[in-house]
C-alpha cells in the first residue's frame, strides 16, 4: 500500500474548515453563558430550546477541526520523512510550537491570581479555573500531533482499519458508562479524537475522492440515521454542547456520538474538496486566510481571557452590559462582541510579539529530548486543564513542568538570520 509520501499542495477548503471552525468555537463560548449582578456575579447558561438543540449539531465544530488537523499533520509527517531529519525534528517543531504559546498565558494568568488572592480570593481562583479550561483542546491536539507519524503509518498499511479500532474503542467505552456502570469516559478525549484525526489522514491521502457523490450522501444520511436511533431513545444526549435545559451533552466528555457527527463532515468534506481540487482564493483573501490559520491557536487560547476582561468591565456598568433579562443580554451581545474582539485583537498582538521573540530559538533535533519534552508537555497541559492556573504546589509543579517541557524542546541557541 502506497505511503502517499508525496507532499501534496496546500488544500484552501481544509484550511477554510478550520477557520470556521475557530470562529464558531470563540462566538459560542462568548454567548454560552448569561452574567448580571445581584448580590455578587451571577451566572446561568444563556442557551435552551429545540432550536438551539439542534444547532448544536449543525454547528459543531470540533470534529471538523480534527479531521482539518489530521490532513495537516499528515502533510508534515510526509514533509518530515522526506528530509530525513530524526524524530526529535518533527517533535521539536511541532509539540513547541503548540506548547510554547501557553508559556505567556500562564504568566499572565497567574500574576492576576496573585494580585487578584488580595483582593477576592475566591474570584482568583476562579479565574485561574476557566483560563485553564480550553487547554482540554490544546492537550488532546498536542497528543494527535505528537502521535501523527504512527497515525500514518498505520493508515498507510490497514487503510481505514486503524480509524475502525479507535471507533469501536469510543464506543466501548460508551457502552461501558450508559449499561456497565463502567465510568472510563476520560478515555474517549483520546478515542474520539485521534478517530476524528484519523479521517483527516483518509482525507489527505485522498481516500474515497473517487467515490460517486450519492455514496458520500449515502453516509452523512447513514449518520443522520444512527445520530437519531442513538439519541432519540437514548442513552446519548440531545445536544453536543451543555444548555440551559440540557447540562449534560456528548461533547463533555465526548461520546461515539461525535464520532459519527465526524464521519458525517468528513464526508461532506469529502465532497467539497475534491470538487474544488486545486483551487485557490484571490491573493487578498488567500492571505487573510493564512493569517487567520497562523492566529487560530492564539485567539483559542486568548479568548477566554478576553472576555474575562468583559465580564469585569460588565460588573463596572452592570445595567449596561450584564443586563438581569435574558432578552436584555442578548440584545447587548452585538456591543460585547466588539469589545471582547478588540480586547482579544490586544491580547493575540503581544502574544504573537512573544512567539516572534521566542522563535529566534532553534527546536531540538535530539530524539530523546523530543519525545521526553512532548510528552511531559502534554502532560503538563493536561493537569493544568484539569486543575486550573493557580498557586497550589500542584498547580506551580506542573506549570514548572511545562517550562521544562519548552526548554527540552528548544536546543539552547539562536536560529541564524
Amino acid at each position: 500500500m502506497t505511503n502517499g509520501g508525496a507532499t501534496r499542495a496546500r488544500d484552501h477548503v481544509v484550511d477554510i474548515v478550520r477557520l470556521a471552525a475557530m470562529i464558531i468555537v470563540v462566538c459560542m463560548h462568548w454567548c454560552y453563558l448569561h452574567l448580571w449582578m445581584e448580590d455578587g456575579l451571577q451566572l446561568e447558561l444563556a442557551l435552551s430550546g429545540p432550536v438551539v438543540w439542534a444547532l448544536t449539531w449543525l454547528l459543531q465544530a470540533m470534529p471538523a477541526f480534527f479531521v482539518a488537523g489530521g490532513f495537516t499533520n499528515t502533510l508534515l509527517v510526509d514533509r518530515w520523512r522526506a528530509s530525513g531529519d530524526p524524530l526529535g525534528a518533527y517533535l521539536g517543531l511541532r509539540a513547541r510550537r503548540l506548547t510554547s504559546p501557553v508559556l505567556p498565558l500562564m504568566g499572565v494568568t497567574l500574576l492576576v491570581v496573585v494580585v487578584g488572592g488580595l483582593i477576592a480570593p475566591g474570584l482568583a481562583v476562579t479565574i485561574g479555573d476557566q483560563i485553564a479550561n480550553p487547554l482540554w483542546f490544546l492537550s488532546v491536539y498536542l497528543l494527535c500531533t505528537a502521535t501523527a507519524p504512527l497515525a500514518v503509518w498505520a493508515f498507510d498499511r490497514t487503510g481505514w482499519a486503524s480509524a475502525a479500532v479507535l471507533l469501536a474503542a469510543a464506543f466501548g467505552v460508551d457502552v461501558l458508562r450508559f449499561w456497565g456502570g463502567v465510568d472510563l469516559t476520560a478515555l474517549n478525549l483520546v478515542f474520539v479524537w485521534l478517530f476524528c484525526h484519523q479521517l483527516g489522514v483518509g482525507y489527505a491521502r485522498r481516500r474515497a475522492f473517487s467515490a460517486p457523490l450519492w455514496q458520500l450522501a449515502l453516509v452523512v444520511l447513514a449518520c443522520a440515521a444512527a445520530l437519531v436511533a442513538m439519541v432519540v431513545p437514548g442513552p446519548w444526549f440531545p445536544t453536543n454542547l451543555g444548555v440551559r435545559d440540557a447540562p449534560v451533552s456528548n461533547l463533555a466528555p465526548p461520546t461515539a456520538a461525535l464520532a459519527v457527527l465526524g464521519i458525517a463532515q468528513w464526508a461532506v468534506l469529502t465532497a467539497v474538496g475534491r470538487r474544488l481540487l486545486g483551487w485557490s482564493p484571490g491573493e487578498r483573501w488567500r492571505r487573510r486566510i493564512g493569517t487567520g490559520n497562523a492566529l487560530a491557536m492564539l485567539v483559542y487560547l486568548w479568548h477566554v481571557p478576553a472576555m474575562t476582561v468583559m465580564i469585569g468591565i460588565g460588573m463596572l456598568a452592570p445595567d449596561l452590559l450584564l443586563p438581569r433579562s435574558i432578552a436584555g443580554w442578548w440584545m447587548v451581545r452585538p456591543v460585547w462582541f466588539v469589545l471582547s474582539g478588540a480586547m482579544l485583537a490586544v491580547m493575540v498582538f503581544g502574544a504573537v510579539r512573544w512567539e516572534v521573540w521566542f522563535s529566534r530559538f532553534a527546536t531540538t533535533s535530539t530524539t530523546w529530548r523530543g519525545v521526553l519534552g512532548a510528552v511531559l508537555g502534554g502532560v503538563a497541559v493536561h493537569r493544568l486543564w484539569q486543575l486550573g492556573f493557580g498557586l497550589t504546589a500542584e498547580q506551580l509543579a506542573w506549570a514548572a513542568g511545562l517550562v521544562l517541557a519548552v526548554v527540552l524542546l528548544s536546543a539552547g541557541r539562536r536560529v541564524e538570520a
